[in-house]
Formats: structure tokens, C-alpha cells, sequence
């Protein structure tokens, strides 16, 4: 539920292993949070893109909004400040979302989720 960092995270690990899976969010588009918080507007998460390092795990680690991706879809290519304007991030999340072709279905408001069979038939339910 929510396609924020870690739904889609979490979204785009799930297709790369093969799952079945629906990301459900109540905005219109990825990364709604970010488009109202923080109210001064730049992050706070550091965008460090230049770490003089070759190593990309290492480089990743001093990334902090940039989401696990094999084929190297950064938040860097959105910004190369440090601290970087919090629309950047709604304009990555939603690019994350679009360039992996997530399965996300946008307005959909979660009222309650059922999980009373999920041991029995492996799956929940959720109600929109």
C-alpha cells in the first residue's frame, strides 16, 4: 500500500523476482509525500553523486534517495545537489515507477485490508 520509496521498492523487487503484485495509492502519482513534506522543500537526505569512488555499492550507500535498481536509474539523474529540492523526488519516484513499468493503480484510497485467509490460500485482500 502507498508508492512511495519503499512500496515501489518493494514493488520492483517483487516483479524482478517474478510475484504477482498491485501497488495501491491514494494520490495521483509516485511519491505524494514529497510533494507537500518537507514544508521548506529540500531534502534532507543527502545526494552525494560525486564520492571519487568507482565502486557503485559504495557510491549507492552515499546516495540516500536513489532506490535499488540494477540498471542504474538514480536520483542523480534528477539533481546533482547535495540537498536537493523535494520536487525532485516526486519527479524520480514517479519516473522510478514508469521506467520499470510498476504495477501501480493511482486513486485508490485502502479502507481496510483482510488477511484472514492468508495462510490458507497465500494471499490477502485488500478493499478500496
Amino acid at each position: 500500500v502507498g508508492a512511495g520509496p519503499g512500496g515501489l521498492q518493494l514493488a520492483y523487487l517483487m516483479q524482478r523476482a517474478g510475484r504477482e503484485y498491485t501497488v495501491l495509492e491514494q494520490a495521483d502519482g509516485a511519491g505524494a509525500f514529497f510533494a507537500k513534506y518537507p514544508v521548506h522543500r529540500q531534502l534532507i537526505s543527502i545526494n552525494k553523486v560525486n564520492t571519487g569512488k568507482a565502486d557503485k555499492e559504495f557510491n549507492l550507500r552515499h546516495d540516500w534517495n536513489s532506490l535499488l535498481d540494477e540498471e542504474g536509474y538514480t536520483f542523480a539523474q534528477f539533481s546533482q545537489e547535495l540537498f536537493p529540492n523535494a520536487d525532485l523526488a516526486v519527479d524520480y519516484l514517479q519516473g522510478y515507477a514508469d521506467h520499470h513499468g510498476l504495477k501501480v493503480q493511482y486513486n485508490r484510497r485502502v479502507a481496510s485490508i483482510h488477511t484472514e485467509n492468508l495462510r490458507s490460500h497465500g494471499e490477502g485482500r485488500a478493499a478500496c
